[in-house]
């Protein structure tokens, strides 16, 4: 079997104002705000792909889905915090299905009336490049190009396992051997937790 490396091209709109969820639509905080230019990485489908470690909890989901729509921008000028859910979902359920060897059907065709395809040399070899409209598109693209869902695995932050949410919390975040906290800032809050407790139990056991 032959394979290749290919290259995806899409130009993202990023509002600098940032991102919110109203009645379930996500929308720029500022529609007129000015608006930042980035392009399409692996990053970028990565941390959406990432965004599936995020689905049991909706607040944590929505919490998430905004600092991504705030790093690239939204999915397509008109969505909805479901149909992210949706779409998502329907990539681990076509997951599974390829893990079952149960091929597309004949008649999928990804690649929109839209895309464009060129080439471009690396490496003294021919890139395939596909140039495509949004986000969705860079993604739906990637991911049959690719088969993979590329989760990160997630732990939850020592301070708010112990002691519950805290402004600049991030409750859950990548794994990395020795590390226990999400910041520093939860790392010096437990410190100060412990101390408060064993301030209040050496008071306790004076006042006796």
């Amino acid at each position: 079997m032959f394979t290749a490396e290919f290259n995806i091209v899409c130009k993202l709109k990023v509002h600098e104002s940032g991102y919110e969820i109203v009645d379930g639509k996500i929308r720029p905080i500022h529609k007129n705000s000015n608006t930042t230019e980035k392009i399409f990485s692996n990053k970028t489908y990565t941390e959406f792909m990432d965004l599936n470690n995020h689905r049991i909890d909706q607040v944590d989901f929505e919490e998430r889905l905004i600092v991504f729509t705030d790093r690239w921008g939204m999915l397509s000028d008109d969505i909805y915090v479901q149909e992210v859910l949706g779409l998502l979902g329907s990539y681990l359920m076509i997951k599974d299905d390829f893990q079952k060897m149960k091929k597309p059907t004949s008649k999928l065709n990804i690649l929109k009336p839209t895309t464009k395809l060129s080439y471009q040399f690396r490496n003294k070899k021919i890139l395939p490049t596909f140039e495509v409209k949004t986000i969705a598109e860079a993604i739906e693209l990637t991911f049959f190009l690719t088969s993979e869902l590329e989760q990160v695995e997630y732990v939850t932050c020592n301070y708010y396992k112990n002691y519950g949410p805290r402004n600049g919390c991030m409750k859950r975040f990548p794994y990395r051997p020795n590390k226990k906290h999400c910041s520093r800032e939860c790392k010096e809050a437990v410190k100060n937790e412990k101390k408060r407790a064993k301030k209040s139990q050496t008071n306790t056991y004076e006042r006796r």
